[in-house]
Protein backbone atom coordinates (compact mmCIF):
# COMPACT_ATOMS: atom_id res chain seq x y z
CA UNK A 1 0.00 0.00 0.00
CA UNK A 2 1.36 3.41 -0.92
CA UNK A 3 1.88 6.06 1.73
CA UNK A 4 -0.60 8.44 0.12
CA UNK A 5 -3.37 5.87 0.22
CA UNK A 6 -3.11 5.24 3.93
CA UNK A 7 -6.34 6.26 5.69
CA UNK A 8 -4.61 8.54 8.20
CA UNK A 9 -3.06 10.69 5.49
CA UNK A 10 -5.88 10.52 2.99
CA UNK A 11 -8.22 12.19 5.47
CA UNK A 12 -5.98 15.25 5.79
CA UNK A 13 -7.72 18.41 4.63
CA UNK A 14 -6.31 20.22 1.56
CA UNK A 15 -5.05 23.19 3.58
CA UNK A 16 -2.99 20.87 5.82
CA UNK A 17 -1.46 19.21 2.78
CA UNK A 18 -0.57 22.66 1.52
CA UNK A 19 1.00 23.60 4.85
CA UNK A 20 3.21 20.53 4.53
CA UNK A 21 4.16 21.42 0.97
CA UNK A 22 4.85 25.04 1.90
CA UNK A 23 7.05 24.07 4.84
CA UNK A 24 9.33 22.45 2.26
CA UNK A 25 8.99 25.03 -0.50
CA UNK A 26 9.56 28.20 1.54
CA UNK A 27 13.12 27.40 2.77
CA UNK A 28 14.07 26.38 -0.76
CA UNK A 29 12.54 29.58 -2.13
CA UNK A 30 14.46 31.78 0.30
CA UNK A 31 17.71 29.95 -0.40
CA UNK A 32 17.31 30.33 -4.15
CA UNK A 33 16.44 34.02 -3.91
CA UNK A 34 19.51 34.60 -1.76
CA UNK A 35 21.50 33.17 -4.66
CA UNK A 36 19.72 35.49 -7.11
CA UNK A 37 17.65 32.85 -8.90
CA UNK A 38 14.89 35.38 -9.48
CA UNK A 39 12.77 33.17 -11.72
CA UNK A 40 11.88 31.15 -8.65
CA UNK A 41 9.71 34.06 -7.55
CA UNK A 42 7.18 32.33 -9.79
CA UNK A 43 6.85 29.61 -7.14
CA UNK A 44 3.90 31.39 -5.47
CA UNK A 45 2.02 31.01 -8.75
CA UNK A 46 2.74 27.30 -8.69
CA UNK A 47 1.60 27.10 -5.06
CA UNK A 48 -1.72 28.69 -5.90
CA UNK A 49 -2.11 26.31 -8.80
CA UNK A 50 -1.79 23.44 -6.31
CA UNK A 51 -4.18 25.07 -3.88
CA UNK A 52 -6.69 25.38 -6.70
CA UNK A 53 -7.25 21.65 -6.49
CA UNK A 54 -8.89 22.21 -3.13
CA UNK A 55 -11.76 23.96 -4.99
CA UNK A 56 -12.53 25.98 -1.90
CA UNK A 57 -11.87 29.68 -1.49
CA UNK A 58 -11.16 29.21 2.21
CA UNK A 59 -8.16 26.99 1.53
CA UNK A 60 -6.49 29.82 -0.36
CA UNK A 61 -6.86 32.06 2.68
CA UNK A 62 -5.56 29.38 5.04
CA UNK A 63 -2.38 29.02 3.01
CA UNK A 64 -1.80 32.78 3.08
CA UNK A 65 -2.33 32.73 6.85
CA UNK A 66 0.33 30.04 7.17
CA UNK A 67 2.97 31.76 5.03
CA UNK A 68 2.48 35.27 6.43
CA UNK A 69 4.58 34.78 9.60
CA UNK A 70 7.21 33.04 7.45
CA UNK A 71 7.37 35.69 4.73
CA UNK A 72 10.46 37.81 4.24
CA UNK A 73 11.07 41.17 2.62
CA UNK A 74 12.60 40.87 -0.83
CA UNK A 75 15.16 43.52 0.16
CA UNK A 76 16.70 41.04 2.60
CA UNK A 77 18.11 39.27 -0.45
CA UNK A 78 18.14 42.04 -3.05
CA UNK A 79 19.11 45.23 -1.16
CA UNK A 80 19.48 47.27 -4.34
CA UNK A 81 16.05 46.39 -5.72
CA UNK A 82 13.80 49.16 -7.02
CA UNK A 83 10.80 47.89 -5.07
CA UNK A 84 10.09 45.79 -2.02
CA UNK A 85 7.44 43.29 -1.01
CA UNK A 86 6.92 40.38 1.36
CA UNK A 87 7.47 37.01 -0.28
CA UNK A 88 5.71 34.75 -0.75
CA UNK A 89 2.71 36.26 1.07
CA UNK A 90 2.08 39.41 -0.98
CA UNK A 91 2.29 37.76 -4.42
CA UNK A 92 -0.15 35.15 -3.11
CA UNK A 93 -2.49 37.83 -1.77
CA UNK A 94 -2.56 39.66 -5.11
CA UNK A 95 -3.24 36.49 -7.09
CA UNK A 96 -5.85 35.34 -4.59
CA UNK A 97 -7.68 38.66 -4.89
CA UNK A 98 -7.70 38.47 -8.69
CA UNK A 99 -8.96 34.89 -8.63
CA UNK A 100 -11.66 35.82 -6.13
CA UNK A 101 -12.90 38.59 -8.42
CA UNK A 102 -12.97 36.18 -11.36
CA UNK A 103 -14.95 33.61 -9.36
CA UNK A 104 -17.17 36.22 -7.71
CA UNK A 105 -20.35 34.80 -9.16
CA UNK A 106 -19.91 31.46 -7.38
CA UNK A 107 -19.92 32.93 -3.85
CA UNK A 108 -22.86 34.13 -1.80
CA UNK A 109 -22.38 37.63 -0.43
CA UNK A 110 -25.04 39.61 1.42
CA UNK A 111 -23.82 43.03 0.27
CA UNK A 112 -26.66 44.86 2.00
CA UNK A 113 -25.72 43.51 5.43
CA UNK A 114 -22.00 43.99 4.77
CA UNK A 115 -22.03 47.56 3.49
CA UNK A 116 -24.58 48.83 5.99
CA UNK A 117 -22.65 47.57 9.00
CA UNK A 118 -21.12 50.43 11.06
CA UNK A 119 -17.67 48.81 11.10
CA UNK A 120 -17.71 48.54 7.31
CA UNK A 121 -18.80 52.16 6.96
CA UNK A 122 -15.95 53.32 9.19
CA UNK A 123 -13.44 51.27 7.20
CA UNK A 124 -14.78 52.63 3.90
CA UNK A 125 -14.49 56.19 5.22
CA UNK A 126 -10.93 55.51 6.31
CA UNK A 127 -10.08 54.17 2.84
CA UNK A 128 -11.78 57.11 1.15
CA UNK A 129 -9.88 59.57 3.31
CA UNK A 130 -6.60 57.78 2.58
CA UNK A 131 -7.36 58.22 -1.12
CA UNK A 132 -8.15 61.92 -0.67
CA UNK A 133 -4.99 62.55 1.34
CA UNK A 134 -2.96 60.61 -1.21
CA UNK A 135 -4.06 63.17 -3.79
CA UNK A 136 -3.04 66.06 -1.50
CA UNK A 137 0.11 64.28 -0.32
CA UNK A 138 3.54 65.89 -0.23
CA UNK A 139 4.85 62.63 -1.75
CA UNK A 140 2.00 61.31 -3.95
CA UNK A 141 3.85 58.24 -5.25
CA UNK A 142 4.61 57.07 -1.72
CA UNK A 143 1.05 57.75 -0.59
CA UNK A 144 -0.65 55.96 -3.49
CA UNK A 145 1.54 52.90 -2.92
CA UNK A 146 0.51 53.00 0.74
CA UNK A 147 -3.16 53.38 -0.20
CA UNK A 148 -3.11 50.49 -2.69
CA UNK A 149 -1.42 48.24 -0.14
CA UNK A 150 -4.01 49.09 2.53
CA UNK A 151 -6.83 48.61 0.01
CA UNK A 152 -5.55 45.16 -0.93
CA UNK A 153 -5.31 43.95 2.66
CA UNK A 154 -8.73 45.32 3.57
CA UNK A 155 -10.32 43.83 0.45
CA UNK A 156 -8.89 40.36 1.05
CA UNK A 157 -8.88 39.98 4.81
CA UNK A 158 -11.87 42.09 5.74
CA UNK A 159 -14.33 41.90 2.85
CA UNK A 160 -13.45 38.38 1.70
CA UNK A 161 -13.00 37.48 5.36
CA UNK A 162 -16.64 38.37 5.98
CA UNK A 163 -17.53 35.61 3.54
CA UNK A 164 -15.11 33.04 4.92
CA UNK A 165 -15.49 33.62 8.66
CA UNK A 166 -19.22 32.99 8.87
CA UNK A 167 -18.31 29.53 10.14
CA UNK A 168 -16.53 28.94 13.46
CA UNK A 169 -14.60 26.06 11.89
CA UNK A 170 -13.17 28.40 9.26
CA UNK A 171 -12.11 30.86 11.96
CA UNK A 172 -10.32 28.15 13.90
CA UNK A 173 -8.58 26.77 10.81
CA UNK A 174 -7.41 30.22 9.76
CA UNK A 175 -6.06 30.99 13.23
CA UNK A 176 -4.42 27.58 13.56
CA UNK A 177 -2.67 28.03 10.21
CA UNK A 178 -1.31 31.43 11.25
CA UNK A 179 -0.26 29.97 14.61
CA UNK A 180 1.50 27.09 12.81
CA UNK A 181 3.60 29.50 10.79
CA UNK A 182 4.25 31.71 13.82
CA UNK A 183 5.24 28.69 15.92
CA UNK A 184 7.92 27.84 13.37
CA UNK A 185 9.30 31.37 13.69
CA UNK A 186 9.18 31.14 17.50
CA UNK A 187 11.17 27.89 17.54
CA UNK A 188 13.68 29.40 15.09
CA UNK A 189 13.97 32.54 17.25
CA UNK A 190 14.36 30.75 20.57
CA UNK A 191 16.98 28.46 19.05
CA UNK A 192 19.01 31.45 17.85
CA UNK A 193 18.55 33.29 21.14
CA UNK A 194 19.71 30.23 23.08
CA UNK A 195 23.01 30.41 21.20
CA UNK A 196 23.48 34.02 22.36
CA UNK A 197 22.06 33.41 25.84
CA UNK A 198 18.39 33.60 26.80
CA UNK A 199 18.98 36.71 28.92
CA UNK A 200 20.83 38.58 26.17
CA UNK A 201 18.49 41.51 25.53
CA UNK A 202 20.56 42.88 22.67
CA UNK A 203 20.36 39.60 20.78
CA UNK A 204 16.63 39.35 21.54
CA UNK A 205 16.12 42.44 19.39
CA UNK A 206 17.25 40.78 16.15
CA UNK A 207 17.19 36.97 16.41
CA UNK A 208 13.71 36.80 14.83
CA UNK A 209 15.07 38.27 11.59
CA UNK A 210 14.50 37.91 8.67
CA UNK A 211 10.90 36.96 9.44
CA UNK A 212 10.25 39.93 11.72
CA UNK A 213 12.05 43.25 11.64
CA UNK A 214 12.57 43.36 15.41
CA UNK A 215 11.31 42.10 18.74
CA UNK A 216 8.43 44.58 18.95
CA UNK A 217 6.51 43.35 15.90
CA UNK A 218 7.36 39.77 16.85
CA UNK A 219 6.00 40.28 20.36
CA UNK A 220 2.88 42.00 19.03
CA UNK A 221 1.88 39.00 16.92
CA UNK A 222 2.55 36.54 19.73
CA UNK A 223 0.39 38.63 22.07
CA UNK A 224 -2.35 38.92 19.47
CA UNK A 225 -2.76 35.15 19.07
CA UNK A 226 -2.07 34.23 22.70
CA UNK A 227 -5.74 34.71 23.78
CA UNK A 228 -6.91 32.43 20.96
CA UNK A 229 -4.57 29.64 22.02
CA UNK A 230 -5.65 30.03 25.62
CA UNK A 231 -9.30 29.90 24.56
CA UNK A 232 -8.75 26.67 22.62
CA UNK A 233 -7.81 24.95 25.87
CA UNK A 234 -11.34 25.51 27.17
CA UNK A 235 -13.29 24.52 24.07
CA UNK A 236 -14.93 21.11 24.33
CA UNK A 237 -13.16 19.22 21.60
CA UNK A 238 -10.66 16.44 21.11
CA UNK A 239 -8.65 16.01 24.31
CA UNK A 240 -5.39 15.70 22.39
CA UNK A 241 -6.10 18.97 20.59
CA UNK A 242 -6.69 20.72 23.91
CA UNK A 243 -3.41 19.34 25.24
CA UNK A 244 -1.69 20.50 22.06
CA UNK A 245 -3.20 23.97 22.52
CA UNK A 246 -1.87 23.97 26.09
CA UNK A 247 1.63 23.09 24.90
CA UNK A 248 1.56 25.85 22.29
CA UNK A 249 0.24 28.30 24.88
CA UNK A 250 3.29 27.52 27.01
CA UNK A 251 5.55 27.95 23.96
CA UNK A 252 3.97 31.32 23.18
CA UNK A 253 4.30 32.41 26.81
CA UNK A 254 8.00 31.55 26.82
CA UNK A 255 8.45 33.37 23.51
CA UNK A 256 6.61 36.39 24.88
CA UNK A 257 8.84 36.59 27.94
CA UNK A 258 12.03 36.25 25.91
CA UNK A 259 10.86 38.70 23.26
CA UNK A 260 11.66 41.44 25.80
CA UNK A 261 8.84 43.45 24.24
CA UNK A 262 7.42 45.58 27.03
CA UNK A 263 4.57 46.78 24.85
CA UNK A 264 3.52 43.17 24.22
CA UNK A 265 3.54 42.41 27.93
CA UNK A 266 1.53 45.53 28.67
CA UNK A 267 -0.98 44.76 25.92
CA UNK A 268 -1.74 41.33 27.37
CA UNK A 269 -2.28 42.84 30.82
CA UNK A 270 -4.74 45.35 29.34
CA UNK A 271 -6.51 42.56 27.42
CA UNK A 272 -6.79 40.46 30.58
CA UNK A 273 -8.33 43.39 32.46
CA UNK A 274 -10.73 43.98 29.56
CA UNK A 275 -11.82 40.32 29.57
CA UNK A 276 -12.43 40.51 33.31
CA UNK A 277 -14.57 43.63 32.86
CA UNK A 278 -16.53 42.01 30.04
CA UNK A 279 -17.10 38.86 32.09
CA UNK A 280 -18.43 41.02 34.93
CA UNK A 281 -21.12 42.13 32.45
CA UNK A 282 -20.54 45.84 32.82
CA UNK A 283 -22.64 47.68 30.24
CA UNK A 284 -21.08 47.74 26.77
CA UNK A 285 -21.45 51.51 26.43
CA UNK A 286 -19.60 51.99 29.72
CA UNK A 287 -16.72 49.78 28.58
CA UNK A 288 -16.38 51.59 25.23
CA UNK A 289 -16.60 54.97 26.96
CA UNK A 290 -13.85 53.89 29.36
CA UNK A 291 -11.64 52.95 26.40
CA UNK A 292 -12.22 56.32 24.73
CA UNK A 293 -11.52 58.19 27.97
CA UNK A 294 -8.32 56.19 28.40
CA UNK A 295 -7.14 57.09 24.89
CA UNK A 296 -8.13 60.73 25.43
CA UNK A 297 -6.26 60.77 28.75
CA UNK A 298 -3.14 59.44 27.08
CA UNK A 299 -3.49 62.12 24.41
CA UNK A 300 -3.79 65.09 26.76
CA UNK A 301 -0.99 63.68 28.93
CA UNK A 302 1.57 64.03 26.13
CA UNK A 303 2.42 67.65 26.94
CA UNK A 304 2.98 66.79 30.59
CA UNK A 305 5.23 63.91 29.61
CA UNK A 306 7.22 66.17 27.30
CA UNK A 307 7.77 68.79 30.01
CA UNK A 308 8.95 66.16 32.49
CA UNK A 309 11.48 64.51 30.17
CA UNK A 310 14.85 63.99 31.85
CA UNK A 311 18.22 63.58 30.18
CA UNK A 312 19.21 60.46 32.09
CA UNK A 313 20.66 57.97 29.56
CA UNK A 314 19.60 54.52 30.60
CA UNK A 315 21.70 51.75 29.11
CA UNK A 316 20.62 48.21 28.50
CA UNK A 317 19.96 46.13 31.60
CA UNK A 318 20.02 42.38 31.55
CA UNK A 319 17.73 42.10 34.54
CA UNK A 320 14.23 41.05 33.53
CA UNK A 321 12.53 42.74 36.48
CA UNK A 322 14.16 46.09 35.71
CA UNK A 323 13.23 45.69 32.07
CA UNK A 324 9.59 45.18 33.04
CA UNK A 325 9.74 48.17 35.38
CA UNK A 326 10.89 50.40 32.51
CA UNK A 327 7.50 49.96 30.82
CA UNK A 328 6.25 52.85 32.94
CA UNK A 329 9.57 54.69 32.96
CA UNK A 330 8.78 56.93 30.00
CA UNK A 331 11.31 59.63 30.82
CA UNK A 332 14.56 57.72 31.35
CA UNK A 333 14.56 54.65 29.12
CA UNK A 334 16.28 55.40 25.79
CA UNK A 335 13.75 53.61 23.61
CA UNK A 336 10.86 55.29 25.43
CA UNK A 337 12.45 58.73 25.03
CA UNK A 338 12.89 58.09 21.32
CA UNK A 339 9.25 57.05 21.13
CA UNK A 340 8.26 60.37 22.73
CA UNK A 341 10.50 62.15 20.24
CA UNK A 342 8.60 60.52 17.37
CA UNK A 343 5.24 61.39 18.97
CA UNK A 344 6.27 65.03 19.33
CA UNK A 345 7.25 65.10 15.65
CA UNK A 346 3.88 63.60 14.67
CA UNK A 347 2.00 66.24 16.67
CA UNK A 348 4.13 69.03 15.20
CA UNK A 349 3.47 67.72 11.70
CA UNK A 350 -0.25 67.62 12.46
CA UNK A 351 -0.20 71.21 13.70
CA UNK A 352 1.29 72.32 10.39
CA UNK A 353 -1.17 70.32 8.24
CA UNK A 354 -4.16 69.56 10.51
CA UNK A 355 -6.79 68.56 7.94
CA UNK A 356 -5.14 66.55 5.16
CA UNK A 357 -1.81 65.77 6.78
CA UNK A 358 1.41 65.13 4.90
CA UNK A 359 0.14 62.09 3.04
CA UNK A 360 -0.19 58.36 3.86
CA UNK A 361 3.15 56.65 4.33
CA UNK A 362 5.16 59.89 4.33
CA UNK A 363 5.97 60.24 8.03
CA UNK A 364 9.33 58.52 7.80
CA UNK A 365 10.44 60.86 5.01
CA UNK A 366 9.14 64.09 6.54
CA UNK A 367 9.53 63.95 10.32
CA UNK A 368 13.28 64.71 10.61
CA UNK A 369 13.01 68.55 10.41
CA UNK A 370 10.51 68.48 13.28
CA UNK A 371 13.00 66.98 15.73
CA UNK A 372 14.51 69.25 18.38
CA UNK A 373 18.07 68.79 19.55
CA UNK A 374 16.91 68.53 23.17
CA UNK A 375 14.77 65.51 22.27
CA UNK A 376 17.36 63.53 20.33
CA UNK A 377 18.48 60.18 21.71
CA UNK A 378 21.35 57.81 20.86
CA UNK A 379 18.99 55.96 18.51
CA UNK A 380 17.57 59.02 16.73
CA UNK A 381 18.03 59.28 12.97
CA UNK A 382 17.40 61.85 10.26
CA UNK A 383 17.38 59.25 7.51
CA UNK A 384 14.24 57.82 5.96
CA UNK A 385 14.74 54.55 7.79
CA UNK A 386 13.52 53.34 11.17
CA UNK A 387 11.21 56.31 10.96
CA UNK A 388 7.75 55.21 12.04
CA UNK A 389 5.63 57.34 14.35
CA UNK A 390 5.52 54.49 16.88
CA UNK A 391 1.75 54.80 17.07
CA UNK A 392 -1.17 53.50 15.02
CA UNK A 393 -3.03 56.67 15.99
CA UNK A 394 -0.47 59.50 15.85
CA UNK A 395 0.88 58.18 12.55
CA UNK A 396 -2.48 58.77 10.81
CA UNK A 397 -2.77 62.09 12.66
CA UNK A 398 0.41 63.33 10.98
CA UNK A 399 -0.19 61.66 7.63
CA UNK A 400 -3.97 62.01 7.14
CA UNK A 401 -4.90 64.79 9.52
CA UNK A 402 -7.63 64.82 12.13
CA UNK A 403 -10.15 62.75 10.06
CA UNK A 404 -7.59 59.97 9.61
CA UNK A 405 -6.83 59.94 13.32
CA UNK A 406 -10.49 59.93 14.36
CA UNK A 407 -11.35 57.13 11.92
CA UNK A 408 -8.79 54.84 13.60
CA UNK A 409 -10.01 55.72 17.10
CA UNK A 410 -13.66 55.22 16.14
CA UNK A 411 -12.84 51.96 14.34
CA UNK A 412 -11.25 50.49 17.47
CA UNK A 413 -14.15 51.69 19.64
CA UNK A 414 -16.70 50.17 17.22
CA UNK A 415 -14.87 46.85 17.06
CA UNK A 416 -14.78 46.64 20.86
CA UNK A 417 -18.48 47.55 21.04
CA UNK A 418 -19.60 44.91 18.53
CA UNK A 419 -17.17 42.36 19.94
CA UNK A 420 -18.76 42.68 23.38
CA UNK A 421 -22.26 42.73 21.88
CA UNK A 422 -21.69 39.60 19.80
CA UNK A 423 -20.02 37.81 22.70
CA UNK A 424 -23.04 38.41 24.90
CA UNK A 425 -25.52 37.41 22.20
CA UNK A 426 -23.75 34.19 21.23
CA UNK A 427 -25.50 31.09 22.57
CA UNK A 428 -22.93 28.41 21.81
CA UNK A 429 -20.04 28.23 24.34
CA UNK A 430 -17.55 27.67 21.51
CA UNK A 431 -18.71 30.80 19.67
CA UNK A 432 -18.48 32.85 22.86
CA UNK A 433 -14.90 31.70 23.46
CA UNK A 434 -13.86 32.43 19.88
CA UNK A 435 -15.38 35.92 19.85
CA UNK A 436 -13.88 36.79 23.23
CA UNK A 437 -10.45 35.45 22.22
CA UNK A 438 -10.44 37.39 18.95
CA UNK A 439 -11.65 40.54 20.73
CA UNK A 440 -8.88 40.14 23.31
CA UNK A 441 -6.37 39.76 20.48
CA UNK A 442 -7.59 43.00 18.90
CA UNK A 443 -7.39 44.75 22.26
CA UNK A 444 -3.75 43.68 22.57
CA UNK A 445 -3.08 45.20 19.16
CA UNK A 446 -5.10 48.33 19.93
CA UNK A 447 -3.07 48.79 23.10
CA UNK A 448 0.13 48.05 21.22
CA UNK A 449 -0.95 50.70 18.74
CA UNK A 450 -0.44 53.36 21.40
CA UNK A 451 3.27 52.55 21.39
CA UNK A 452 4.06 51.05 17.97
CA UNK A 453 2.67 50.67 14.47
CA UNK A 454 2.91 47.55 12.31
CA UNK A 455 0.05 47.76 9.81
CA UNK A 456 2.65 48.36 7.11
CA UNK A 457 3.73 44.73 7.54
CA UNK A 458 1.99 41.68 6.11
CA UNK A 459 1.88 39.85 9.45
CA UNK A 460 0.01 42.54 11.35
CA UNK A 461 -2.26 43.46 8.43
CA UNK A 462 -3.35 39.86 7.85
CA UNK A 463 -4.16 39.36 11.53
CA UNK A 464 -5.70 42.78 12.21
CA UNK A 465 -8.16 42.95 9.32
CA UNK A 466 -9.06 39.26 9.63
CA UNK A 467 -9.84 39.66 13.32
CA UNK A 468 -12.03 42.67 12.60
CA UNK A 469 -13.88 40.62 9.96
CA UNK A 470 -14.42 37.86 12.51
CA UNK A 471 -15.89 40.33 15.01
CA UNK A 472 -18.08 41.93 12.34
CA UNK A 473 -19.46 38.68 10.97
CA UNK A 474 -19.98 37.06 14.38
CA UNK A 475 -23.71 36.78 14.78
CA UNK A 476 -26.56 35.97 17.04
CA UNK A 477 -27.82 32.40 16.57
CA UNK A 478 -31.22 33.90 15.79
CA UNK A 479 -29.79 35.95 12.91
CA UNK A 480 -27.70 33.55 10.84
CA UNK A 481 -27.39 35.66 7.72
CA UNK A 482 -26.52 39.06 9.13
CA UNK A 483 -23.24 40.69 10.03
CA UNK A 484 -22.74 41.82 13.62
Amino acid sequence: MSIVSRPGLSRLKPEYWMALVLSIIIPVLLMMISRYYYLLLLIPFFILFLVGFAKDIRSFLYVIAFVSPLSVLLSEFIPSGSFDLYIPSEPLIVIFFLLFIISRGRHEYDSTAVFSHPVTLIILFNLLWLLVTSVTSTLPVVSFKFFLSRLLYVAVFYFVGLLVFRDDRAIKRFAWMFIAGLSAVIIYTLYKLYAYGLFNRNAAHFVMQPFFKDHTSYGAMIAMFFPFLTGMIFIRQNLYLRIFAGILTLLFLIALVYSYSRAAWLSLIVAAIAILIIRLRIRTSVVVLAVLIFIFFVGISFNTLFMQMERNRQGTDEDLAKHLQSVSNVTTDASNRERINRWKCAIAMFQEKPLFGWGPGTYMFQYAPFQHSADLTPISTNAGILGSAHSEYLGPLAESGLPGFLSMIILMAAVIYFGIKNFRQARQPESKIIVLAVLAGLITYGTHGLLNNFLDTDKASVAFWSFIAIITTARNDKQPNKCG
